[in-house]
């Protein structure tokens, strides 16, 4: 029980970010509406390419934070997009995550799940197929992808702590979740 109270209180900041973004008064509308749907993922897709859009990456999609943060960009397709995602062993989720999302870039925890993530991608028939990262190495090449304007660290421990410091240092936006270190 006190792990999911931790985890809701500890997620509360980075969904506070997001609606922040979306409802402070000096933030510019993107023109877009609301659409449902196909057409809806059509003019976010439309939008993310042509700069409307915040783009996100996610560090610990899969975890309880990591869903809930994109639970808010699922609620707000005109306003954000994800371009990368890096989760550690829940190959499910994170097949869910791309097939929703589209990310350009994808990072798990060690070569063996990268390579079982990519088959899986394949069999489901999933195309075009994300860059597949993995280890140290995928963590950085997600934190410092060039499209991405936000980063939310929600992985456990330090393991995306590196990769979050250089999100730093190119001038990024970090919204910042940790339950344990």
């Amino acid at each position: 029980m006190l792990d999911r109270i931790d985890a809701l209180i500890l997620a509360i900041p980075v969904v506070w970010y997001y609606w922040i973004l979306i409802y402070s008064p000096d933030r510019r509308s993107t023109g877009l509406l609301a659409a449902d749907g196909e057409g809806g993922k059509a003019a976010a897709s439309a939008a993310l390419h042509k700069g409307l859009l915040e783009t996100a990456i996610h560090f610990g999609s899969t975890g309880s934070i990591g869903r809930q943060c994109l639970s808010v960009v699922e609620a707000l397709p005109e306003r954000f997009g994800v371009v990368a995602l890096a989760a550690g062993a829940n190959l499910e989720e994170l097949i869910g995550q791309i097939e929703r999302h589209r990310p350009e870039v994808v990072s798990v925890g060690d070569a063996k799940r990268a390579d079982e993530l990519s088959r899986l991608l394949r069999e489901r028939g999933i195309s075009p197929l994300p860059e597949i990262h993995h280890d140290r190495e995928g963590m950085l090449v997600v934190g410092t992808h060039p499209k991405a304007d936000i980063v939310v660290s929600a992985a456990v421990g330090v393991v995306g702590l590196e990769a979050t410091y250089e999100a730093v240092k190119l001038g990024k936006t970090v919204a910042l979740s940790k339950r344990r270190f």
